[in-house]
């Protein structure tokens, strides 16, 4: 099995992954929302009961579950594209050249993340052009950030999830990983504080969609 399919299996686990994991708080979600058993309210009293809608501290919770094996995934896929990547140098042969030219630029360019010089480093040895890409590099690190936010960010104060970065949020304002509501809030011009990290079903896939179609451009300009 060669570096690209390695790659492509990887994700097509990750992606069962999730659905195996996830699929159980997704599905506790639907069940609140449509009434079905065993979350079926009580009639509805208004001189008694609470205004609160009923099962609100389950369905939250399975949001938050889901939204962390998303995390956790999103961490998987990083760690995949960084091993396909490592894997087309070693396939070439020019692993010390890498090296080399990595410590160079990471003293000559300041605050660039390890993804940033891959890309310096890919474009120089195979004369990559990056506008050619079905995936720009930017899609690409907007999947390092949030990595970033889930490894290293600031908790937030209920639950288990994690802050979005300044960088992050400064980058990509309505990006992949921002929760519906916190998007429709800014969108809004509302004030309010850092947003939370957020892993849906669909950024999910979205991530690796962009990973694997990325990949398969640099397997066709390292092969060449």
């Amino acid at each position: 099995m060669d570096t690209l399919e390695i790659l492509v299996d990887r994700l097509s686990a990750v992606e069962r992954l999730y659905e195996s994991a996830a699929g159980v708080f997704i599905e506790r979600k639907r069940k609140i929302d449509a009434r079905e058993k065993p979350y079926q309210p009580p009639p509805f009293n208004p001189d008694t009961d609470d205004p609160e809608p009923p099962f609100l501290e389950e369905w939250i919770e399975a949001n938050e579950f889901e939204n962390i094996i998303g995390q956790a995934c999103i961490s998987i896929i990083h760690s995949c594209l960084k091993d396909y990547l490592d894997g087309v140098l070693e396939r070439s042969r020019i692993t010390v050249q890498a090296e080399r030219f990595l410590s160079q630029r990471r003293n000559s360019v300041k605050d660039e993340g390890w993804f940033g010089r891959y890309v310096a480093l890919f474009a120089d040895a195979y004369r990559i052009n990056w506008a050619e890409s079905p995936v720009s590099a930017q899609a690409i690190e907007e999947i390092n950030l949030v990595r970033n936010d889930i490894q290293h960010g600031r908790p937030t104060p209920l639950g288990l999830s994690r802050y979005q970065s300044e960088q992050h949020e400064r980058r990509f304002p309505f990006g992949l990983f921002t929760d519906d509501f916190e998007a429709r809030l800014r969108n809004e011009d509302h004030v309010y504080s850092y947003a939370q990290v957020y892993v849906s079903p669909d950024a999910l896939k979205e991530s690796i969609r962009r990973v694997k179609s990325f990949c398969e451009f640099v397997e066709s300009r390292t092969r060449q």
